[in-house]
């Protein structure tokens, strides 16, 4: 039921710039870290003025560990499924909702999307959002969308201290930089009359508008490039956008008497919220036209956005950052690097030291590095070559010791990096090794599995709500082979189960989807990321199969084999058929 606001644009407006300004005021700190930290992974380490004897040398390290944390958190793909809270729904989870999430999920590439920008940047600044929603204009039924929302441009309630909480908090939102023509595509009527912001567009006097508090990355680029003068390129009209998702439980008996009758006229009552799934505003334009203000559109009645931070934090929800956990040390990294480079270039540059009058004033001046030098030197005079001392051997001890540090700070020890532990020879040892130095990082891979169950629940919702009509989609399967598959909508709705009723109590009744979104769960095994623990799982099971303690099919299910009964039954038939060996051969036994 579309409920518009009671205030009017002026008044809206003043409301959406003092929520934009708390939230700048609160996140300020952490934002003027983000853009530092960012640099530093960039590996614009150095101050820009140096002394011109300095070498900025950069071994950039923390790149390097960056990208290592998200290899290993990331280098398989998650095993999604749905539980279900009541009895009779098997069907549903297990044969509509799990495929179309699977496809969805591999047609969407969420592993790169999270693993290329979730992660990297939540390494880098802390923490960063995900925005779930549906984008009309996709193709001819459109399609579920999942945007990545920097720190920077998101705004959000300081109340809120943890991103699992983010539901809860007051107001929430962030804010893009789209096109003009792309605005009015997605609101045809209302974007009419917006006027193209002054600071992300080229046709505008860039001395024109008031900067704001919540900066887009793309927000930045163009303004920076704008400021640059170099505006060739950027020859399309642009607006910023700002979307507000704002939790309001007033209900209609709290509001003026004129708003009162028009929520009388759409069937509300005294006692009814006007938005019971939350407030929805969007805002755009160098005018601030509002183009919606009304429900949220989402009938799982939440906020489209889901948060990850990377490090443990305490009061706020933006997280720790693993850059800044290492930056003091990658910084004497880089100085002792340009320390031995300078040296090694002295060492190779060795300075003329003689008497003054040894040469003539114009003989000094000749004097240079080029081979084969002839130097003439008057009688009695002296006139050598001095090379700089050596470094001490401590310097490259020092140099490892640091980058042994930071591996030790990020869990990156010797065992995660593929190498073997120095004096360590026995296969068990290096496994309960590898089970301890992965402390760390199963730590963040269980978080970042947490987060991808949130945004797997807002998932379940969208398909619900926007996938009206059949459609083919597209899994991965083994092999790396593309799998069809048809999703039916009467399969996922006319569904009957034991529901609980408006009294509480459990009948048989049809699942409905507008109230019983919360029966069901989406799930992420733990620790299926990552390779190492699937492989570990394997082994184990291997052994207890050896042991004669479980059937051959729990080897495969370990390994979240796909379809591993269908597999052993394979693999039977063809032994039955001599097609393999059997018994004690080469291959081993056929899993019983």
């Amino acid at each position: 039921m579309d409920v518009s606001a009671p205030l009017g644009t002026g008044a809206l407006n003043e409301y959406l710039d003092n929520i934009e300004s708390e939230s700048s005021r609160a996140t300020k700190e952490y934002r003027q870290d983000w853009e530092e930290l960012i640099r530093w992974y960039r590996g614009l380490q150095w101050q820009q003025k140096l002394p011109s004897h300095r070498i900025p040398f950069t071994a950039n390290y923390t790149n390097v560990t960056v990208k290592r944390l998200v290899a290993l958190m990331t280098d398989t793909k998650p095993t999604i499924d749905v539980h279900s809270r009541a009895s009779g729904l098997s069907e549903l989870t297990g044969e509509v909702l799990v495929p179309a999430l699977r496809a969805l999920w591999d047609e969407q590439g969420c592993d790169q999307r999270f693993a290329g920008s979730v992660l990297p940047l939540s390494i880098i600044t802390g923490a960063c959002g995900v925005n779930i929603g549906f984008d009309p204009t996709v193709g001819s039924l459109g399609e579920i969308s999942i945007n990545i929302v920097d720190p920077r441009s998101m705004i959000l309630d300081p109340a809120v201290t943890r991103t699992v909480d983010l539901d809860h908090a007051e107001y929430s939102g962030f804010q893009t930089v789209v096109s003009l023509s792309r605005l009015r595509q997605l609101f045809p009527r209302a974007a009419m009359d917006v006027k193209p912001d002054a600071q992300v567009s080229r046709f505008l006097d860039r001395q024109q508008g008031v900067g704001s508090g919540i900066d887009s990355p793309g927000h930045r680029i163009v303004a920076k490039i704008l400021r640059q003068g170099a505006t060739e390129s950027y020859a399309v009209p642009r607006v910023r956008v700002q979307e507000f998702f704002i939790r309001d439980t007033r209900t209609v008996k709290e509001f003026p008497k004129e708003f009162q009758e028009h929520c009388f006229e759409r069937g509300l009552t005294l006692d009814d919220m006007p938005w019971p799934g939350g407030r929805r505003i969007v805002r755009a334009g160098e005018n601030k036209k509002i183009l919606y203000d009304g429900p949220n559109r989402y009938i799982d009645g939440k906020t489209p956005l889901v948060m990850y931070d990377w490090g443990l934090e305490t009061e706020h929800p933006w997280g720790a950052s693993e850059v800044k956990l290492i930056k003091s040390l990658q910084a004497i990294l880089n100085k002792l690097g340009s320390s031995i480079v300078e040296n090694a270039i002295k060492m190779n540059n060795n300075i003329w030291i003689g008497d003054r009058d040894a040469l003539e004033k114009r003989e000094w001046g000749e004097l240079n590095d080029a081979p084969g030098l002839l130097v003439k030197v008057k009688p009695g005079r002296t006139l050598r070559r001095e090379s700089a001392p050596a470094l001490p051997g401590s310097v490259f001890q020092m140099l490892q010791w640091i980058v042994n540090t930071i591996d030790m700070l990020t869990g990156l020890v010797d065992v995660t990096q593929g190498r073997r532990p120095v004096g360590v020879v026995s296969s068990h040892a290096i496994e309960a090794l590898n089970l301890s130095a992965q402390a760390l990082i199963r730590l963040q891979t269980r978080k970042f599995e947490n987060f991808l169950e949130r945004v797997g629940q807002r998932l379940i919702a969208r398909i619900f709500q926007f996938y009206t009509s059949d459609r083919i989609m597209h899994q991965l399967g083994p092999g790396g082979k593309w799998r069809e598959f048809r999703f039916e909508r009467d399969k996922l709705i006319k569904h009957a189960a034991l529901l609980p009723d408006e009294e509480g109590k459990l009948v048989h009744r049809p699942f409905n989807y507008m109230t019983d979104l919360d029966l069901l769960k989406f799930v992420i095994t733990p620790g299926s990321s990552m390779a190492i623990t699937r492989l570990q799982k394997g082994q184990m099971s291997m052994g207890l199969y050896g042991s004669g303690l479980v059937p051959g099919v729990q080897v495969l299910r370990a390994l979240e084999w796909d379809d591993p009964e269908g597999t052993v039954q394979q693999a039977r038939a063809e032994a039955a058929a001599g097609a393999t060996s059997i018994g004690n051969t080469k291959r081993g036994r056929i899993p019983a």
